[in-house]
């Protein structure tokens, strides 16, 4: 057994033991299973074929409904986005038993269960800027390790890495995708947060990131990028934006200084999109998803698009050697698969997760600290849902982080003034010993 295999055992399994003590924990063991989880690299190959992401998962439910009362009260806060995720979830069951395939609707139905479940308990476990920070911690160091490991040995084919990330991430678009999730926070915490040691973090992982998203070289994963930067320069606070206009040229020579040729060449094709065959076939795809969604508006189910695509895209699926095809648009999926009400759930959820973090930038009067930790959520969202017009990201996990700590952020703002550190209550009997009060704090 490698020294690696060795590492990661320890680290997962002391996971399930911090958590018992504290569910923040449990949480962390979870994105870190995620980001290297062990059948999806080399040294995890000798480990036993064991479901450890539901494993890890399962423990941070437990822990969490035996302590949750271990963990720092905050004021009841209304969130919007659950009359929109909830709905979603509850329609996923009722279009399966009219779905084109049952059995596959049914699984995809239960893979989205289980992440509003991811979704709930993010939002029930962070509950202070500490913890807020760990789990963001978590995904710049999960992230940057995948860059790292690319860096190392990259597997291109077609000028495209041919195996990336975890499950949900093995394509070049979907990892760009969610590396967008990413950039925005290491740039804040980089920039913006005064806690050094999340900044030499941000620093150690943003090259290797950086290079990451190159090396997928996803048009629309650029697309997104420049979306996010705009939007970032739209948001910032007014003071704060001829600074990052002045950082642009920099920011951009230094991007282009690790774009190799290879790049530079696929993302030249993006203005001659009505020249590339790929281009030309997700148009057909996203045409073929709209006459099938005026002859099922109800959703023809979980990899409903999938399954039909060769009665509604023939071209398409012909041109593949008869493969089934996605619509490479999240939107389209969304509406193809689970209905128009789908459709709409789902804008709910983008628009009262974008509602609550305008509400936290607008309150963060004098907490610059607040104002860019929202902002970088509300740009990474808006960065990988313009990337999602390209890719197939319903089932995407990161993203419904996002949403999550959006939530869990507009709820710790709500509870600052009576959890400030100035007026903390003095330890009550049956606190967590300080060594394990991550996220105890709120300032």
């Amino acid at each position: 057994m490698s020294t690696m295999t060795i590492a990661w055992l320890v680290i997962y399994f002391s996971s399930w033991v911090a958590s018992a003590f504290n569910p923040l924990f449990g949480l962390l063991g979870y994105l870190f299973e995620y980001y290297l989880r062990p059948s999806l690299h080399w040294w995890g190959q000798g480990l036993p074929d064991f479901r450890w992401n539901f494993a890890i998962a399962l423990v941070l439910i437990v822990t969490f409904v035996l302590r949750r009362s271990s963990l720092p009260e905050l004021k009841h806060v209304t969130n919007p986005a659950l009359k929109w995720i909830l709905p979603l979830a509850a329609l996923t069951l009722l279009v399966t038993p009219i779905a084109a395939d049952i059995d596959r609707s049914f699984a995809k139905s239960v893979e989205f269960q289980k992440i509003v479940v991811i979704y709930m308990l993010i939002i029930g476990v962070v509950r202070s800027r500490r913890a807020f920070d760990a789990v963001a911690a978590i995904h710049m160091a999960g992230a940057g390790w995948w860059g790292y490991e690319q860096w190392l040995d990259p597997k291109r084919v077609a000028s495209r890495l041919d195996h990336v990330g975890s499950a949900d991430t093995l394509g070049d678009n979907e990892a760009a995708a969610h590396l967008l999730t990413v950039l925005p926070l290491i740039f804040v915490y980089l920039l913006a947060i005064k806690d050094k040691r999340l900044r030499l973090l941000a620093l150690t992982t943003a090259p290797f990131v950086v290079n990451l998203f190159i090396l997928c070289n996803s048009r629309g994963g650029t697309v997104g990028l420049v979306v996010g930067a705009l939007a970032a320069l739209l948001l910032a606070k007014k003071g704060h934006r001829l600074r990052m206009i002045a950082a642009l040229p920099v920011i951009t020579i230094a991007f282009f200084a690790l774009a190799d040729p290879e790049f530079i060449s696929r993302q030249q094709t993006t203005t001659n999109y009505d020249e590339q065959g790929t281009a030309v076939e997700r148009f057909e795809s996203w045409q073929g998803g709209l006459s099938l969604i005026r002859d099922h508006p109800f959703g023809a189910g979980g990899d409903g698009y999938e399954v039909l695509s060769s009665e509604y895209i023939p071209a398409v699926v012909a041109r593949n050697q008869g493969e089934e095809r996605a619509p490479h648009n999240t939107f389209v999926l969304v509406t193809a698969d689970w209905g128009v009400l789908g459709l709409i759930c789902y804008l709910g959820l983008i628009g009262s997760t974008f509602l609550m973090l305008h509400k936290v930038r607008r309150s963060s009067i004098g907490d610059d600290s607040m104002f860019y930790r929202a902002l970088a959520l509300q740009v990474g969202l808006i960065a990988t849902l313009t990337a999602s017009t390209f890719s197939d990201r319903l089932y995407g996990e990161s993203f419904y982080w996002m949403c999550a700590l959006a939530v869990a952020l507009y709820r710790i703002q709500h509870s600052l003034p009576a959890t400030s550190t100035a007026s903390q209550p003095e330890s009550r009997p049956g606190a967590l010993p300080v060594s394990f009060r991550w996220g105890a704090e709120h300032a």
